[in-house]
């Protein structure tokens, strides 16, 4: 983490795990990542971040932090399948955000189909660019189509199917391909 105000570091081993337990530390960038199910033992120290990257958020996560980042900058999520109405919620808790990453593997729902981007930029009025580079599995038909492209397109997302499995058809039969969600969404 990067400190502006240090003070002292303590690592606690028990016999289950190693926790770190941070004390009256003011940080104002994550400086790596941190992993979700942390994140609610360390939330007061984070009052001042501006920074913040969080990983292993899963489809199972159903609680979002009554911590309300208020000086939260940038937000970079590693997500796992989870659900776009739950981002729109936690990027509600961040009332001056400017910049959300989205990375990781997702569901259709939200992000390709059924889109809600702007929800997201109405959940926080200072949110101006939203980061995608997100993969997810669906049949190949079904994305190359223009009534899923083209929207698509206009908010400059650009979503295309990772590598052929003609071999995996030959044997299996017709199965799902890895599709690759990427781009910049911009404010209008």
């Amino acid at each position: 983490m990067d400190y502006y105000e240090p003070k002292s570091l303590r690592i606690k081993r028990d016999s289950e795990n190693c926790r770190i337990t941070v004390a009256n530390i003011k940080c104002k960038d994550s400086g790596s990542t941190i992993n979700w199910n942390d994140l609610s033992q360390i939330l007061p120290d984070l009052s001042s971040i501006r920074f913040l990257s969080v990983n292993l958020i899963d489809r199972n996560q159903k609680l979002i932090p009554s911590f309300i980042f208020q000086n939260l900058r940038t937000l970079s999520l590693g997500l796992l399948e989870v659900s776009f109405n739950w981002i729109i919620q936690l990027v509600a808790t961040t009332p001056c955000l400017i910049k959300l990453k989205l990375t990781g593997l997702v569901d259709a729902d939200g992000f390709v189909v059924n889109q809600r981007w702007i929800h997201l930029f109405e959940s926080t009025p200072r949110l101006l660019r939203i980061f995608v580079n997100v993969s997810l599995e669906q049949s190949e038909e079904l994305y190359h189509c223009e009534k899923i492209q083209a929207p698509l397109c206009a908010l400059n997302l650009n979503l295309v199917c990772n590598g052929d499995d003609n071999d995996c058809n030959l044997y299996y039969g017709e199965v799902n391909r890895w599709w690759n969600l990427r781009g910049m969404v911009i404010k209008q």
